[in-house]
């Protein structure tokens, strides 16, 4: 048995009974789906249909791990929580290679004016 790649729609559906065969598309109703998740292949049946529903709910939770914080892990906290001085402690930094630089007092001025109200 060998695997080949199923065609998609360019807005990222799968095309039912369609694959790619030496560079070409082809149509196999003979075929099953399988997608490749946690780097396994898992069987998904013979319906296209079903196929892409189960490959929505696959890259929905991948999607929601990545974007969720379940609050448990303290470092987890710390790097993914930005720090409510960062803005400013950077802003002060960069003002200060600039005076350090001898960067014109009127033009750190105007840099300010675009900085501070985010700090």
């Amino acid at each position: 048995m060998a695997l080949l790649r199923g065609c998609l729609y360019s807005n990222g559906k799968i095309k039912p009974n369609r694959c790619i065969v030496g560079g070409k598309e082809e149509e196999h109703p003979e075929g099953a789906y399988y997608l490749y998740h946690t780097k396994q292949w898992i069987a998904v049946g013979a319906d296209a249909l079903e196929a892409q529903r189960q490959r929505n709910v696959r890259l929905d939770e991948e999607e929601f791990k990545r974007t969720a914080w379940n609050g448990s892990d303290a470092e987890d906290d710390r790097r993914n929580r930005p720090r409510q001085d960062s803005v400013t402690v950077a802003a002060e930094r960069y003002f200060s290679n600039l005076e350090a630089r001898g960067v014109d007092p009127k033009s750190i001025r105007t840099y300010r004016t675009g900085v501070d109200p985010f700090g």
